[in-house]
């Protein structure tokens, strides 16, 4: 569900987009409302929406003034007002949707879906990233394990898999050979690299 803030200087401006997002887009959850610029800034630090509603006339400052005040962007908006002339202005601004009041439902919903379609990809992006951020943090190539007469530094290439077997576990070896180790799988599974090693239930 995607957190989404609206920033807006009429009440009933506020209450009816509640409304409508209430009924017609359940994958939003509204963190908050603001009625003025500054309430808003102060609100998007605290909260980190993904989606602002966002007036463009309003008497503390203009919408796009909220703009001036990130050097990048950290969330999507939809501006929402009755003034038409600013829409080329608000898509020049990278704006994701461009709302007239009174707000049509299906534009509504088609805006939001936008929105949550960017998250996707946002979200995607980070951990396609934080994957090749693992990749290309060296992994050291040997681990100490504890066995039954003491340490062994062993090549975590040379390890084939492991098997639980009460409070110890069993290592399987390339050369064939299997160690007891005298740790838990789950305490095994934390000191083996993430790359090349993941956890699964054989089903008996």
């Amino acid at each position: 569900m995607l957190k989404a803030l609206i920033i807006d200087d009429k009440p009933a401006n506020i209450n009816t987009l509640v409304k409508l997002v209430e009924m017609y887009c359940p994958q939003l959850s509204i963190c908050a409302t603001c009625r003025n610029i500054k309430e808003g800034y102060i609100a998007i630090l605290k909260l980190q929406p993904a989606l602002i509603f966002l007036d463009i006339e309003m008497p503390d400052g203009n919408g796009f003034d909220l703009f001036q005040r990130f050097e990048r962007l950290p969330f999507e908006v939809i501006f929402t007002t009755a003034y038409d002339q600013y829409a080329v202005q608000a898509f020049r601004e990278n704006a994701l949707d461009y709302l007239m009041k009174p707000i049509d439902i299906e534009a509504l919903q088609h805006a939001v879906a936008k929105a949550q379609e960017k998250a996707s990809l946002v979200h995607n992006n980070d951990r396609l990233e934080q994957y090749l951020s693992q990749l290309r943090t060296p992994v050291p190539s040997k681990v100490s394990i504890p066995v039954l007469d003491g340490y062994l530094f062993i090549n975590h290439q040379d390890i084939i898999r492991c098997e639980a077997s009460g409070s110890y576990s069993h290592f399987f070896m390339v050369d064939g050979k299997k160690l007891v180790v005298s740790l838990r799988l789950k305490e095994c599974e934390h000191m083996l690299p993430e790359k090349f090693f993941f956890g699964y239930i054989i089903p008996i």
